[in-house]
């Protein structure tokens, strides 16, 4: 059964990613001049770091490892932490929040991004990783998650990473990562294709 379901992600990420390149494929050229931090609502941000003496109960929180292997962020077996009421306030997440792999052992798990689904609880992320919210006149998150999961976004965030015992990328070099704007009921279009 794990298998099946591994195989099913595994081919729900691929038929995205073609639907991605077939949708905005015109749209990726290395001669974009929009940046990434163009389209952000507030700046990208560091998540929460405490010892692991505070992690058992309390407030769920998304770590590194769960921004893999799915659509959007599973968030049914997430590790609990007890955090101070301004901590929460800080890096708490919200729908449509982008999470990117901020250090990675492996290079190319560098900027893995995943998206929040709907919340039934406040939750958290974790200092592994940066969280990005755009401005969702301008762009639509879902987009935003294709173009940097697409070879397209893949290469440029590899590009910009930094390697010495692990791989890291700076809240600085994902500001500026080309951010192609096609037309918004297109980006639409590929949001409800993922949903």
């Amino acid at each position: 059964f794990r298998r099946e379901r591994r195989y099913a992600l595994e081919l729900a990420d691929t038929v995205l990613s073609a639907a991605f390149l077939e949708i905005f494929g015109s749209y990726l050229t290395l001669s974009c001049s929009g940046v990434f931090k163009d389209v952000l609502a507030v700046p990208l941000s560091n998540g929460f770091f405490e010892k692991n003496s505070v992690y058992g109960t309390g407030v769920p929180v998304i770590w590194v490892d769960n921004l893999y292997h799915t659509v959007t962020i599973d968030l049914e077996n997430l590790r609990r932490a007890r955090a101070a009421p301004q901590q929460i306030t800080a890096y708490q997440v919200e729908e449509g929040d982008l999470l990117f792999t901020r250090s990675s052992l492996v290079r190319e798990g560098i900027g893995q991004i995943n998206i929040v689904p709907r919340l039934s609880e406040p939750a958290l992320f974790e200092c592994h990783v940066i969280r990005a919210r755009v401005d969702t006149d301008r762009v639509n998150p879902f987009y935003v998650l294709g173009l940097y999961r697409s070879s397209f976004g893949k290469a440029h965030i590899l590009r910009r990473a930094n390697t010495a015992t692990m791989t890291t990328i700076s809240q600085g070099a994902l500001e500026e990562l080309p951010c192609p704007l096609p037309p918004l009921h297109l980006q639409q279009k590929f949001a409800a294709l993922v949903d």
